[in-house]
Order: structure tokens, then sequence, then C-alpha cells
């Protein structure tokens, strides 16, 4: 009998590891391997292959193999050290210990390729970015220290100390941000460097420093025309949202000085899109593309211009925008945080459709986003498709609801009654039946058509919060979490902030250990109000309090009512910002206000 072909033996291994018959799969891998020990693929569906029997086997070996028979190429570097990263979260591994050797095998990896590769940009990166994510306590020590192990002459310093500024900013060591961005402009001055150090010190509220500094550069003489005009934008938008009347002559001083500088209609859509005139907003971001090309590449105007088109209720643009940000894998957070936050609005539109086709509700625009970032890619993709669910189809059909929403609301909704969001849920309870729940349950967000009701689940324990059936609300939220145990709507902070208004302490805690290592202003907060209602001490409030003000510290300002909450909904909170604190405010304001005690604590901690 002849032997198959190379090619006939790969489709049959790919075929068989379709069907999951992983046995016959591996059979056939090992024909493959000892016949053609180049053919490269085969290595890493071998890995996978082992996976799927749950078996124990030694990963290091393949990949060594891997490595041992293919070309010295920083590609193949890549391939291998990129899928050892990914192969397994840190959360599987049985011991800090085990997760530490594969963390050095992985460095090994990169190092033998960065011997033969020394001007790998990729490679470099990714070894920041192993250190940055080893599970050690000294993690970002280390992290540090590889970075600052580069002098301001070698390749890509610049860049590794972005990526250290960026991480100190997550980690609210915002000072220390400053320090980085200050060495940088001593060795590479430039406007990419002081706009991200401005950035920072808004965060910090150090409105003086960040005003000398735009100043100074305004009345330098060896300054460029355009470089003055862009410290009056960047002037500008210091004040947006504070005082954008001001914000607004800075603007227009830099338009007057040069009326062809498309940087500066770029800053004055800003301002008008602060001040909900959305219109003339649109009308100055094109303006602004007009003059400069170059900023259909800049991840601010791409940003706006994704805002304007949600205020539009434009979702397909939105998403064919998002396809040109995928470089920016560091900054983009905010952009998935802000396209979640479209989804009410898509499916109120698709719902209105009298038909569905295929260009309608095509989803292939949302492949591509942040290939980079392979959480946000999750958390974006977990609304993809969902119009094709059947339960998405039966809300259509539905003439109910659909009209009206509360321009008050944290979000848009559905409909505007319990009765009918349990109608629509119970018919699907009904028609999947009991053992179909038991099935997936704490996995039910995998399944597309569950989506849908987890979405009406969670919107339907918010309205029967608001008609007073607070236990009811309450148990539709555990439900929910109970269903899609990695709770992917991200409902536990309002579980949190329900559980503390009512007082349920010991429910509360119980959820927090679920959760425990969150670490974000809302979490931050959550714990904060525990702890002065559970009457801790103090040393303990206190530690709390740093913490949560280091995650956001305008947040004090909206529970005490000394700012004012905004009506309309908020779509888009970054982390540390105004708009964070507004949003955590809005959601949790009765908790800490139904107690005197708590405020009067909460107005001594920031005396």
């Amino acid at each position: 009998m002849a032997k198959l072909t190379k090619e006939k033996l790969v489709k049959r291994a790919n075929k068989l590891f379709k069907r999951e018959e992983f046995e016959k799969c591996l059979k056939t891998i090992n024909k493959i391997l000892t016949r053609y020990p180049e053919e490269l693929d085969i290595y890493f569906l071998k890995i996978e292959s082992l996976y799927g029997l749950e078996k124990d086997f030694d990963i290091e070996k393949i990949i060594r193999d891997y490595l041992d028979n293919s070309p010295k190429e920083e590609e193949n570097y890549l391939v291998a050290a990129e899928y050892i990263d990914k192969s397994k979260p840190i959360y599987e591994f049985e011991s800090e210990a085990e997760a530490e050797s594969e963390y050095n095998f992985l460095l090994g990896i990169i190092d033998e390729g960065l011997k033969s590769h020394h001007e790998s940009y990729e490679l470099t990166m990714l070894k920041a970015s192993v250190f940055m994510n080893m599970p050690v306590n000294d993690d970002i020590h280390r992290f540090v220290e590889y970075i600052d192990s580069f002098s301001h002459t070698d390749l890509f310093w610049k860049d590794l100390k972005y990526y250290k500024a960026i991480k100190y900013r997550d980690f609210g060591k915002y000072e220390k941000a400053l320090d980085v961005y200050d060495e940088i402009l001593k060795y590479s001055p430039d406007l990419e460097t002081i706009s991200r150090k401005l950035k920072t010190l808004k965060l910090l509220d150090h409105e003086n420093e960040a005003i000398e500094l735009l100043d100074n550069m305004i009345a330098d003489d060896k300054v460029s025309e355009n470089e003055k005009n862009w410290a009056l934008v960047n002037k500008g938008l210091y004040y947006e949202g504070i005082d954008n009347q001001k914000a607004m002559g800075f603007i227009d001083e830099a338009i007057r000085n040069n009326p062809e500088y498309g940087f500066s209609y770029l800053g004055k859509a800003s301002i008008l899109y602060d001040m909900g005139e959305y219109i003339d907003s649109k009308k100055s971001a094109h303006e602004a593309l007009s003059l400069d090309k170059g900023l259909s590449e800049n991840y601010d105007f791409l940003f706006l211009l994704a805002k304007l088109d949600f205020e539009d209720g434009d979702s397909n643009s939105i998403s064919s925008l998002s396809k040109k940000i995928n470089r920016y894998q560091y900054i983009s957070k905010d952009l998935i945080d802000f396209m979640l936050r479209t989804i009410s609005s898509k499916i109120s539109k698709l719902s209105e459709m009298e038909t569905f086709n295929d260009e309608d509700i095509s989803s292939d625009n949302h492949s591509n986003i942040l290939d980079d970032d392979e959480e946000s890619i999750d958390r974006f993709e977990m609304f993809d498709n969902l119009e094709n669910a059947e339960l998405f189809k039966k809300i259509q059909e539905s003439k109910e609801g659909l009209e009206s929403f509360e321009e008050d609301d944290l979000k848009l909704r559905l409909f505007e009654t319990s009765e009918q969001y349990e109608e629509i849920l119970n018919d699907f309870i009904k028609e999947k039946g009991e053992d179909y729940f038991k099935e997936n349950d704490g996995e039910f967000w995998e399944i597309l058509d569950n989506r849908m009701f987890l979405i009406l689940l969670s919107e339907l324990s918010d309205v029967l919060w608001e008609e007073g059936r607070k236990e009811d609300s309450i148990d539709k939220l555990k439900y929910s979490m109970e269903l899609d145990s990695k709770d992917n709507l991200y409902r536990r902070y309002i579980l949190f902030t329900r559980l503390l208004e009512l007082n349920k302490l010991d429910e509360t805690e119980e959820y927090f250990e679920m959760f425990e290592e969150e670490y974000c202003a809302f979490m931050y907060y959550s714990k904060l109000l525990f702890a002065i209602k559970n009457n801790e001490d103090k040393t303990v409030i206190k530690s709390i309090f740093k913490e949560a003000i280091g995650a956001n510290k305008h947040v004090p300002s909206y529970l005490l009512g000394k700012r004012s909450l905004p009506k309309k909904p908020i779509v888009f909170f970054p982390d540390g910002t105004v708009e964070e604190a507004m949003y955590y405010s809005k959601m949790a304001y009765n908790a800490w206000n139904d107690d005197e005690r708590v405020r009067s604590m909460l107005k001594d901690l920031i005396k």
C-alpha cells in the first residue's frame, strides 16, 4: 500500500482534531513528525490534541523540538514564545513555583531569539510583557529592572519607557509615570511625550504645572509656530469639561494663528462634543481631517469619531473605525469599554428593522479588533453575532417596549416593565427546559443564544430594583452570576452596591471573595463602604481609602454632593477619570448616603 502524502496526512490530522478524536489524531501527528519534522504547524496541533485528552505532557519538549527543526528566524521564536505565553493562564498552575518555571522557560526562548535577532522590536517588547506578568510578588520590580537596563542610545528605549510609564499609571503610580516622561524628555523631547505627561498631570489635578509647561512652550522663541499652536490647543483641552468656554478661547486663538492647522479643529471638535454640540463637533472633526490627512491614523481622532457615531446610532461605522485602532494595544481598553456600551443602542436599532439581511447584520467587521490584546477581543466579541440569536429575533417580533428609553438610566433598556421582561424570559426557560440550564450552569455565556437571555435578566434586575422589589432584583443578579460564573456583563459591582445598600454584609463579603483579585476603583470603593458599615478598624479603613483614592480620587466629591451628577447616561469612563467617578457615584449614591455615619466617616477621610 502506498504511503499517504504529507498533505493527506495533515488533512487527516486536522479532520480528526475537529471531530475531537484526539488519540487517532496524535497517532497521525506522530507519523507526520517522524517523516516530516519540518512541518511546523503540526507541533502546535499536537499540543492542542494533548490538551484535549487532558493528559500531563511536556510542552517544553515539544516547543524545543519545534525550534530545533525550524529555521532560526525571528518569526519562529515569536510563534513559539507567544504560544507558550497564551497556552496556560496563571490561575491554572498548581503552584507559584510551577508557574515561574514555565515563565523562565519562556524567557529562555525569547533570549535565544534575541541572540540572533537583537534588533527585534517584537521580541524585546514581548520580554518586557513577560516580566510584567510573571506570577511573583516583585513582578513590577523585575519589569522595571529590565526596562532600566536599556540606555537612551539603545533601540526601542523610548517605546520601553512608554510601556513602563503606562504600567505605572495602571498601578496608580502617577508620580512615577511623570518621572519616566521627564527622563524621556531629557534625552528625546517630542510632542508625543509632552502630551502623555499632560494627561498624567491632569489625572493628578496638577493644573499649575501643566499650564506652566504649555505656557513655556508658547513663550519659547525656539518653538515653531505650529508647536505653539499645539500647546494652545492642549491648553484648551486641559480645561475641557472644567471650563469649556475658556477652553474654546485657547482653541480659537490657535485657529486665528494658523487657520490651516488641522489639530486645532480636532481640539475644537473634542470640546464641542463635551458640550453636547454633536453636529458642530462632527463638522470640526471633518475639517481637521481635510487639513491633516495624518489624523486618519490618530487614536484621539478615531475615538472621537466613534463616540460621535454612537450618538448618531451608527454602530456599523463604530465597528469599522475600531479596525483602524488595532495597533494601540496598550491604550485601547478605553475604546473597548466604550464599545461595550453601544450594544443596547445596536439592539434597539436592529430590533426595529422589518427584515434581516446579511448586509444589515454582518459581524465580519468585528473580527480584527485588537489582535494583540486577547482579553479585549473577548470582551468586545462577547456581543458578536448577537442579532442572530433566536431570542433576539423573538424580541424583534415583539412590538412592545421598543419605543422609549429612560435617559436617566445608567444604560438604555429594551423594555419598560418587569412583566415584559419576565414574559419573554419565562418563555425561553420553558422552551429550553430545566436540564438545559443545569448542563450549562456556570458557562451559560458560551452559547450565543444564552447571551441575550443574560442581558435581559440583568436588565430585569434593574427594573425590579426601581419598582421597589429589591430582594427579587438581587436574586436575579445572583442567578445571572450563577449561570455565568465569569460575569461577562460585569454586574458584580451593581450586586455589591445593592447588597451594601440593604446592609447584607455577610453576603457582600462572600461575593468579594469570588473576585478577590480585582483591582479597580469600583472594587476599592465597594470594599471601603463595606469596611465602614462593618465597623472595621480605622487603620484598615484608611488603608482601603488610600487604595481607592489611588484608583480614582474624584469619587468622594460626587458621593458627598460637592459635584452634581449628570442626568444623561455615561457611556465612556476610562480608569481614574471624572467620568468613571460619575458612573460609580450614580450607581452607588444611595448606598453611601443612606447612613449619616458613613457620610461622616467619608468626610473625615478626605480631610
